[in-house]
């Protein structure tokens, strides 16, 4: 979600769309009034001065941008022939009561980036005023009237169809460059497509994102999403992202199917206190079976048999699994003997949980704690962040700030990263909100700690 826009977004607007403005590129102008014959080239925009901007939202359509009662600088060579008279020079014109209002649509596209999809301009200026020197007096006023007149009727007809440009054109490249469906790592990927069309108010633009993670090996695989549906009804930060319990789930079942989550903890690999622990808890059934192994090395085999399940609520973030433990003794030049094998839920009770602890949860914090970055154009950043959980999903607020300009981001357009094509079930609505742009990373997901919980 997108609150009301605040001020670094509404300053970056106007200084695109007066660098759009700048960029406008006037044809040559000649006429001929009696005894005067005059040519006009090289019209360049100086400056632009939008004094009375202002960007808001439109419910049901997208987005305004108003500007009111604006000025525009510009300068031109003139070539003018009058009875037997030549001149030449430079001449600074000003256009005043500037106005410009248009309407942009947002949309879902085929595939689910959001884009503009149509614009509406109204563009006017009410007067132009030029400033002559030269020798030939009244002959300038006159003058003066028939230039700023065709100019202010050229300017009208190139203000719109720049903007016009500037959104369908560049700013619809730019969100061409940010992923929709991208790898994570070697083993899972994400698809952050929008499932439906933005929902404007006239405070927010409202967002809702598959939010789904996939194993790259089997993208067919479907998910079935039950999860409760986000509601954010925060105020205070620029940009709300909300993260349901299905956003985790999916990822946790990726790595499930990819078999990440299964290891064996042998030799070097075994922690010194975890080995003594084993050693304790097991020394009886060593003596029991045969002496001789108490000094052999131990190992332990870890599986988990289903996927993990994510629980959230006000109080915090939960990760629940069940795995299957088996504990080895590995005698040299014999085959390994089972101690003990069992299925059991995650978190238990000492030592068994301590046991797990020091094994299984390392094992899900290794990939948990690596964060998933939502995509943002590059230039784009999210600062002072804030996490609020509630009964079924997270919300995570923050406000934006731009490293780069609008016209560098959209200059720039870096590929983005691609994936195999898309699981065939799309029933996988998880209405991840974040803004019509970007979101901030999460940089930790609910991370198992004991006791499994954040």
């Amino acid at each position: 979600m997108f609150d009301i826009f605040p001020f670094p977004v509404k300053t970056e607007t106007e200084k695109f769309v007066e660098e759009e403005l700048s960029n406008i590129s006037m044809p040559e102008m000649k006429g001929k009034d009696g005894r005067f014959q005059y040519t006009i080239t090289d019209v360049k925009i100086t400056e632009l001065n939008l004094t009375h901007a202002e960007l808001k939202f439109i419910p049901n359509v997208g987005l305004l941008f108003d500007v009111q009662n604006s000025s525009i600088s510009l300068t031109f060579n003139r070539r003018i022939l009058y009875w037997f008279f030549y001149d030449t020079g430079n001449i600074n014109a000003s256009a005043e009561g500037v106005n410009i209002n248009t309407a942009l649509k947002v949309v879902r596209d085929e595939d689910g980036r959001l884009k503009i999809s149509n614009i509406t301009c109204d563009a006017k200026i009410n007067k132009m005023k030029a400033k002559f020197s030269g020798t030939l007096g009244r002959v300038y006023d006159f003058l003066a009237r028939v230039l700023t007149t065709g100019m202010r009727f050229v300017l009208n007809q190139q203000i719109c169809p720049a903007l016009n440009h500037a959104a369908l054109v560049d700013v619809n490249s730019m969100l061409d460059t940010i992923p929709v469906r991208t790898e994570v790592d070697e083993f899972i990927g994400i698809d952050y497509a929008l499932i439906d069309d933005p929902v404007v108010t006239s405070q927010s633009l409202d967002m809702h994102f598959r939010g789904m993670f996939f194993d790259l090996a089997h993208q067919n695989i479907t998910q079935v999403n039950s999860a409760v549906d986000p509601v954010i009804r925060e105020y205070d930060r620029m940009v709300y992202l909300a993260l349901s319990e299905f956003f985790f789930d999916s990822g946790m079942f990726s790595y499930y199917t990819a078999g990440i989550f299964q290891t064996e903890i042998v030799n070097e690999k075994m922690p010194k206190d975890l080995e003594m622990l084993l050693r304790t808890t097991y020394f009886g059934a060593i003596m029991m079976l045969n002496p001789a192994l108490v000094d052999s090395p131990l190992s332990l085999q870890l599986a988990v048999n289903s996927p993990p399940k994510t629980t959230i609520k006000t109080s915090g973030a939960t990760v629940v699994m069940t795995a299957i433990v088996k504990v080895m003794v590995l005698p040299p030049g014999q085959d390994p003997v089972q101690l003990s094998s069992m299925t059991m839920l995650i978190p238990l009770q000492a030592p068994l949980k301590t046991m797990l602890q020091m094994s299984v949860v390392p094992l899900i914090n290794n990939w948990t704690k690596r964060g998933v970055r939502i995509p943002l154009a590059d230039g784009m950043d999210f600062i002072e962040e804030v996490v609020e959980y509630h009964n079924g999903f997270i919300v995570i607020g923050a406000n934006l700030h731009f490293s780069k300009g609008l016209r560098d981001m959209v200059n720039q357009r870096p590929p983005h990263t691609k994936v195999a094509s898309p699981p065939a079930s799309q029933d996988t609505r998880n209405h991840t909100q974040q803004s019509q742009r970007s979101t901030p990373s999460v940089e930790e997901p609910p991370v198992v700690e004991n006791p499994l919980s954040v």
